[in-house]
């Protein structure tokens, strides 16, 4: 038969049990919490973000056009800064007033204030600077001088002299050149003006006294002078070699006008006179234009050969040289060499 204690004893355990289970169940409850938090810290969600405090946000636009942010400091700064400002242009003295008398009232001659015209502003100078001066020292001046005195020997002296080919109007100069066109439309097969420029130029060549100066240029595709590529002086020995050098001559090739003239105004004569049938290519605006610039005061006289009347009316480039160039110009009708 078991024994029962007496009541208190065993209330005294049954009461140290429940605080023991007490204990264990509180412990238990704390250590649930404990992890409960800790999960909560390191799981929480990202999106969460902190507390941040309120406040005024001014803006303005920059000179760049783009919007910068002011806060409290920044508008407390410019009031301070726009009060000193104030502050600085009350103190600032004023300026007097001048009275300006009229232009009427000034003393001196009466001026005309009128605004100038556009015109008027055109001439005016655009800068108040004196024009640049240049010296010239004493061996440049002796230098100007020698090439003067070399230029004035070269230039023909004694009175000029009037010559005639074909008939035709006299031609006056000191410096003749005589452009001969040799292609194969001028030679015997042609027109046969070859050979009667033989007998003419040296004839009009005769003409000439010891003051003056000549030269024959020929040409075809490529051009060819007599001697020496320089102006001769008309003495006998020069022109006895003009006949020989025209009976050498062979007609043959095509026509270039242009290279003829050029070779001619290489000579810088005052007296130019061209004979050819005219034949293509004739020359065109620049290549005028270049002659007009080389020419000078050079005369232009141009005689065009051809087998029967002129066929046309119009200017060709031959009457354009001679009405630009003083000369004069003329049509041979080869035909009539026969009757």
């Amino acid at each position: 038969m078991t024994e029962i204690p007496p009541y208190p004893q065993r209330a005294n355990r049954i009461a140290r049990r429940q605080a023991a289970s007490l204990a264990v169940s509180l412990l238990f409850h704390v250590s649930l919490i404990a992890i409960g938090v800790l999960l909560f810290t390191v799981f929480r969600s990202p999106s969460v973000e902190p507390e941040r405090r309120g406040g005024i946000v001014l803006t303005e636009i920059s000179e760049m056009q783009e919007p910068v942010f002011l806060d409290q400091q920044d508008v407390d700064q410019e009031q301070v800064e726009q009060q000193f400002q104030a502050a600085q242009a009350a103190a600032a003295p004023s300026a007097p007033s001048i009275d300006i008398p009229e232009p009427s009232e000034l003393p001196g001659p009466k001026v005309d204030f009128a605004d100038p015209s556009a015109t008027d502003m055109a001439a005016e100078s655009l800068t108040d600077k004196p024009p640049n001066e240049f010296e010239i020292s004493e061996a440049d001046l002796e230098a100007i001088a020698r090439e003067q005195r070399r230029l004035r020997a070269k230039q023909p002296k004694g009175n000029p002299i009037s010559v005639s080919v074909f008939g035709g109007t006299k031609m006056t100069g000191r410096r003749f050149v005589f452009i001969l066109d040799r292609s194969q439309s001028m030679g015997s097969d042609g027109l046969g003006v070859l050979s009667r420029a033989q007998s003419e130029l040296s004839g009009a060549i005769n003409q000439l006294q010891l003051n003056h100066s000549f030269q024959v240029v020929t040409y075809h595709s490529k051009t060819s002078t007599i001697s020496k590529r320089e102006l001769l002086p008309a003495n006998a020995e020069n022109k006895a070699l003009v006949k020989p050098f025209l009976q050498r001559l062979a007609a043959f090739g095509s026509t270039e006008h242009k290279h003829g003239i050029s070779a001619a105004l290489a000579f810088r004569p005052d007296t130019v006179v061209l004979l050819t049938d005219g034949g293509y290519p004739g020359l065109g605006n620049s290549e005028m234009k270049n002659i007009r610039r080389r020419a000078g005061d050079a005369e232009f006289h141009c005689i065009q050969f051809g087998l029967g009347p002129r066929q046309s009316t119009q200017p060709n480039f031959m009457t354009k040289l001679a009405g630009q160039h003083n000369g004069t110009y003329r049509y041979i009708d080869v035909r009539s060499w026969d009757k």
